[in-house]
């Protein structure tokens, strides 16, 4: 009885939180939440209180691996990935709808962006978007929409004698039905989904076959999709919608400009091997969030957006144009060659040619680190804190 809870499930507010039950004399009152295999369920079912949960345990998981020492960046992007990102999908099939969810998920989006901020080493001032492009990881809406149409596929792959067809149906009449019933996550899960493709999905069979049926397929064997090829129809969705969102958005106007095609898996690739001192330099030149006069007089902390030379001072006019970095600049076109005729191509990025489509450049592992170790050397991205040590330092 020590684990016995009982609520009461309603949204009439004059029928929250009454009624009571007895066993064997002992009185169980109705509770405001009640947990079942680590969900929290509150009377409403608004689920507030599962992601305030989520939330806590991610927190907890991302200041642990904050804590870790010595991690590339992309290693902790994997880190993310695995352990903290699953806290946040558990049981998401069961409280998070897919087509209206936008207060909850403005809470988790916190999560991501926190810990892609620490990924990167980038300025807080930078758009969400820009992160997860830059760090090639789908926003949180995204990701939680594909993992319930990925467990709705393989729920319809039951054997149809299963007790959960008659749920799927269920979900499935009301996915279509007119009206603004409450309707369960799930079905508003089908309802992002093609059921016929659903129906016509492989089944897999726990059950053992008889021991006198002949191995092999049988007479009446139909070839039905495989579960694999829905899953990859999913992951396909999930790219083209996070790519026209990307486009349509207003936010990573810079990146746009040196990185055509995104999202793209070769952002893991430029990144992979930089050690966290060289991507706190790279995220600057890329994401255009940066501490160049022009960048802080964007973010309202400085009123002044020129150069030491009088020119605006933007990472274009300190890799290319300011006359003070020139002995730099002439050790950097040595080392990148021709790529020095594009900062896009300098900084791993695509540019669009005269037809308009995304001229692809092999990735150029010397002149990345070229232009890092130029960024680095020329100072100018450096905090006016360290600017300050390291000239006192060479006065010392």
């Amino acid at each position: 009885m020590a684990k016995t809870e009982l609520i009461h499930l309603t949204r009439k507010k004059k029928e929250v939180g009454t009624g009571s039950i007895t066993f064997d004399g002992t009185t169980i009152n109705t509770a405001q939440t009640a947990k079942l295999l680590g969900v929290i369920f509150d009377p409403e079912l608004r689920w507030k209180h599962q992601v305030q949960q989520a939330l806590k345990r991610a927190s907890k998981t991302v200041s642990a691996l904050s804590g870790l020492r010595h991690l590339r960046p992309i290693q902790m992007r994997q880190l993310y990935i695995t352990c903290a990102a699953p806290v946040v999908d558990y049981a998401s099939t069961v409280w998070h709808n897919p087509l209206k969810d936008k207060t909850h998920l403005r809470t988790l989006n916190t999560i991501q962006r926190d810990i892609l901020i620490r990924i990167l080493s980038a300025f807080r001032t930078t758009a969400t978007q820009a992160l997860e492009m830059e760090a090639y990881v789908p926003s949180t809406r995204l990701r939680l929409k594909r993992r319930g149409q990925d467990v709705v596929a393989s729920l319809f792959t039951q054997p149809k004698d299963h007790p959960i067809h008659s749920v799927l149906e269920r979900a499935s009449r009301r996915a279509v039905a007119k009206g603004d019933a409450a309707r369960l996550p799930i079905a508003q899960v089908i309802k992002t989904m093609d059921m016929t493709k659903l129906r016509t999905l492989e089944t897999f069979d726990p059950r053992p076959l008889e021991p006198w049926r002949p191995p092999g397929l049988t007479k009446n064997y139909e070839a039905r999709r495989p579960l694999v090829a829905q899953k990859r129809e999913h992951r396909k969705a999930l790219i083209h919608e996070w790519q026209q969102e990307w486009q349509a958005s207003k936010n990573g106007q810079y990146l746009k400009r040196i990185h055509e095609g995104l999202p793209s898996k070769r952002v893991l690739r430029l990144h992979n091997g930089m050690s966290r001192h060289q991507t706190y330099f790279f995220t600057q030149l890329r994401l255009g969030h940066n501490w160049l006069s022009f960048s802080a007089k964007a973010r309202r902390l400085s009123d002044d957006d020129k150069c030491e030379c009088g020119a605006i001072e933007t990472v274009v006019h300190v890799i290319v144009d300011c006359p003070k970095l020139s002995e730099l600049r002439r050790e950097l076109r040595t080392k990148v060659g021709d790529s020095f005729n594009s900062v896009a191509r300098m900084l791993g990025g695509w540019q669009k040619n005269a037809q308009g489509k995304a001229t692809q450049w092999p990735i150029n592992r010397a002149g990345l680190n070229a232009v890092i170790e130029f960024a680095e050397k020329s100072q100018r991205f450096w905090s006016r804190t360290s600017q300050r040590y390291v000239a006192a330092s060479q006065q010392g």
